[in-house]
């Protein structure tokens, strides 16, 4: 076995080490002569469309406790949300459009791994989303600004 060859866990791709080591000497190199701090995170308008349509899902039971991306352990009593892109802290608003059942959550995960999904939520908004029997479900979301009442 190649000593530099290196297998991720569960996706099966494979990845020498040469090609890890390089990604951060190409973000250097980019980078040559640049001395300012990096931006900050992107805006919420910047990283997702303000309103998305599509499939979702909630977290399996036995994360709870655990560290999510932001740091945070996830609470399935929580009103929170696992997004891909949208920053950290963004606020949404979740519909379900099959019985107009709604909450407020607030991404603080990435994911969901399935490609064909555009959000885990937390157990507890998928209560109030009554969409745990389903599992999966349809959801309309949207960023809430910043200043909007909690």
């Amino acid at each position: 076995m190649d000593p530099l060859r290196y297998r991720t866990t569960g996706v099966g791709r494979a990845w020498t080490m040469a090609t890890m080591l390089a990604w951060p000497m190409a973000s250097l190199a980019a980078d040559a002569g640049h001395h300012e701090a990096s931006s900050p995170p992107a805006a919420a308008d910047d990283a997702a469309p303000a309103t998305q349509h599509g499939n979702a899902s909630f977290y399996a039971k036995h994360l709870h406790g655990r560290t999510t991306a932001s740091g945070q352990a996830y609470d399935s009593n929580g009103l929170t949300a696992a997004h891909r892109t949208l920053p950290m802290g963004t606020r949404l608003k979740v519909v379900n459009p099959q019985n107009d059942k709604s909450v407020v959550v607030t991404v603080n995960d990435r994911g969901p791994v399935p490609k064909n999904r555009i959000l885990d939520v937390s157990s507890a908004a998928a209560d109030r989303l009554d969409m745990k029997r389903s599992g999966v479900t349809k959801v309309d979301t949207q960023v809430l600004p910043k200043d909007a009442p909690r």
